[in-house]
């Protein structure tokens, strides 16, 4: 993945609120645990053996699920099996629309879910949420970083996306 695990986690707990209680759960002053963290201190990063107590805090405080989705992507990566180099802007679209499709069929299937005996309809279920799902969703979020690394990059270089050099001039 082209984003640091901290910066995403950071961003996550700040949006999520939940920075103060997953300190607490911790045992950890909040400065503390924020300023490790924080993508703007370059000096400061959480040691990868401080990700354990941090990832068994999240779930204490409730957010195990949203923690799961989010280290899909970095689990991946430290297995060697994302290869996101060919994330292209221009399917983002069509694979939204794909991500639409599977969804609505999954919720047709999960309206009556508890009723199903029939196992060939359950592992058709299991596997559209492993191939189709998940894989549209890594697809999109790899288009997503890769934007938004582009978008990082041009900042840092004093670049301004969308914006020419010479504005032109309308005729009147």
């Amino acid at each position: 993945m082209s984003a640091s695990i901290t910066e995403t986690l950071y961003e996550w707990m700040l949006r999520r609120r939940i920075m103060t209680e997953v300190a607490r759960e911790m045992g950890v002053n909040v400065n503390t645990l924020a300023g490790e963290l924080r993508p703007s201190n370059p000096q400061a990063k959480l040691g990868a053996d401080e990700l354990t107590p941090l990832f068994a805090a999240v779930r204490r405080v409730g957010y195990g699920h949203e923690l799961r989705g989010i280290l899909h992507g970095f689990i991946r990566d430290l297995k060697g099996e994302n290869d996101l180099t060919w994330a292209d802007e221009r399917e983002f679209v069509p694979n939204a629309l794909m991500l639409s499709k599977c969804v609505g069929l999954l919720c047709d299937s999960a309206s009556k879910l508890d009723q199903i005996e029939d196992e060939a309809e359950l592992a058709r279920m299991r596997s559209m949420i492993r191939s189709e799902l998940l894989s549209v969703a890594v697809r999109m979020e790899a288009i997503v970083d890769s934007r938004l690394t582009k978008l990082r990059r041009n900042r840092r270089r004093g670049l301004v996306p969308g914006i020419s050099a010479s504005p032109k001039v309308s005729e009147a």
